[in-house]
C-alpha cells in the first residue's frame, strides 16, 4: 500500500525509466514496430529476442481468422504483461484482440479472482483471441473452443505439462512447446516430463487391471503417485508441492493475511523427514511425511500424503483440484477492465 505522495513518486520513477528505455531504442522505433518487417529489423539490432520473433511468426501463421483462441503460457506475471503489451503494437495483429490473465500470487501485479473470471469469459466468447497467462489457467478451466496452446516458457512439472496441453480442446487444436534450438537441457527436461507421463498412464492401467497387487510390487515411479478411479485423475509427488500451495491460495484471506504452507525438514539417522503445517483455516493443520533419502523427496512425499488426505476430506475434488467458491464482483471487473485491449491497440 502506498500513500499518495509515495504513489506519485513511484509513477514519476517509472516514467523516467520508460524515457531512458526509449532513448536506447532505435530512431523511429514506433514506426518500425508498425511496419511489416519491423520485428526482423529489431531482432537484427538485438532489441527483441529470437524467441519473441518466433512467437510473432506463429501468430502470423494464424492469418486474420476471428476463430483463433490461443493461450500463451508464461512463467512470470511481468512476462505476461510485457509481451502482451509488445504484441499489441504490431500492425500484423490488428485483427486480434489481445489481453493477459494472471493470478494466484501475492504480487500487486496479479489480478483479482473477479477480474480473472471476467477476462476468461471474454476469451471463451471470442472477444479476446490471444491471451497471455500464467499457470492460473492450467487447471480446471474449460475452454472448449481453444484452438491453440503455446508454452512460451516450458512447463516445470508433469502436471503443468498435462494440464496446459489439456486446454487445447478443439479437435484440430495445436500444442506448441517453444524450445531453444540446440538447448540440450530443455530437450532433456521435456523428455523426462513425457517419460514420466507415460509411467503415470502405465500405473493407472496396471492398477486397474491388477487391483490386488501390493504397492511394493509397483514400479518406483508409480509408488509416488495418487490415483482417483472415478475420474482417472492422477498426481505425482513432484507436482504435489504446487498443488498444496494452490489449495492454500484458495483459503479465505484478506489484505493482512495470505495463507501459505510451511515445510520443516529434519534429519534422523541420515534420512530426511518433512513436517507440513497448513494455515489455521485449512481442513487439517499438520502432517508428518515418511523418511526419505533426500530433503526434496521428503517435501514432495509429505505433500503427496497431504493431497491424499485433502481429497479424502472433500477439500480436493475428484479431478484433484481445489474447490473454489469466490463471489464475482462485476463492478470491480468492469472497473479494472482497463487492462483489456481492443483489436491490436490500447
Amino acid at each position: 500500500l502506498f500513500s499518495k505522495a509515495s504513489f506519485s513518486l513511484h509513477v514519476a520513477y517509472f516514467k523516467e525509466a520508460l524515457d531512458l528505455v526509449e532513448e536506447v531504442l532505435p530512431h523511429g522505433y514506433g514506426e518500425l514496430m508498425k511496419s511489416e518487417s519491423g520485428s526482423a529489423e529489431l531482432i537484427k539490432s538485438g532489441y527483441i529476442s529470437s524467441k519473441v520473433d518466433a512467437l510473432i511468426n506463429i501468430f502470423k501463421s494464424f492469418g486474420s481468422s476471428n476463430e483463433v483462441l490461443c493461450l500463451i503460457f508464461v512463467e512470470r506475471i511481468m512476462t505476461a504483461k510485457a509481451v502482451e503489451r509488445f504484441m499489441r503494437g504490431i500492425v500484423n495483429f490488428s485483427s486480434f484482440s489481445i489481453s493477459y490473465l494472471t493470478g494466484g500470487s501475492t504480487s500487486k501485479d496479479s489480478l483479482s479472482p473477479a477480474v480473472q473470471r471476467y477476462t476468461l469469459d471474454l476469451f471463451r466468447s471470442g472477444k479476446v483471441n490471444l491471451l497471455f497467462t500464467t499457470d492460473v489457467t492450467e487447471e480446471g478451466i474449460d475452454v472448449p473452443n481453444c484452438s491453440c496452446v503455446i508454452r512460451f516458457d516450458l512447463p516445470r512439472t508433469v502436471c503443468s505439462y498435462v494440464q496446459s496441453r489439456g486446454r487445447a480442446r478443439r479437435s484440430s487444436s495445436n500444442y506448441v512447446l517453444m524450445i531453444e534450438r540446440g538447448n540440450m537441457d530443455q530437450q532433456e527436461h521435456i523428455f523426462r516430463i513425457i517419460q514420466t507421463e507415460y509411467y503415470i498412464k502405465h500405473f493407472a492401467l496396471y492398477r486397474h487391471r491388477n487391483p490386488n497387487v501390493s504397492s511394493s510390487e509397483w514400479p518406483m515411479q508409480d509408488k509416488y503417485a495418487y490415483h482417483v478411479d472415478s475420474t482417472g485423475a492422477t498426481i505425482t509427488a513432484d507436482c504435489c508441492v504446487d498443488l498444496i500451495r494452490k489449495y492454500c491460495e484458495k483459503l479465505p484471506k484478506d489484505r493482512y493475511y495470505i495463507p501459505k504452507p510451511s515445510f520443516a525438514v529434519a534429519i534422523e539417522d541420515g534420512s530426511y523427514q518433512c513436517t507440513l503445517t497448513l494455515p489455521p483455516n485449512a481442513a487439517f493443520q499438520r502432517i508428518v511425511g515418511p523418511l526419505c533419502s533426500t530433503s526434496n523427496l521428503a517435501k514432495q512425499l509429505v505433500s503427496l500424503d497431504a493431497c491424499k488426505k485433502l481429497h479424502q476430506l472433500g477439500e480436493l475434488n475428484d479431478h484433484l483440484l481445489p474447490f473454489t467458491e469466490e463471489p464475482i464482483d462485476i463492478d470491480v471487473a468492469l472497473r479494472d477492465g482497463k487492462f483489456l485491449s481492443g483489436p491490436g491497440n490500447d
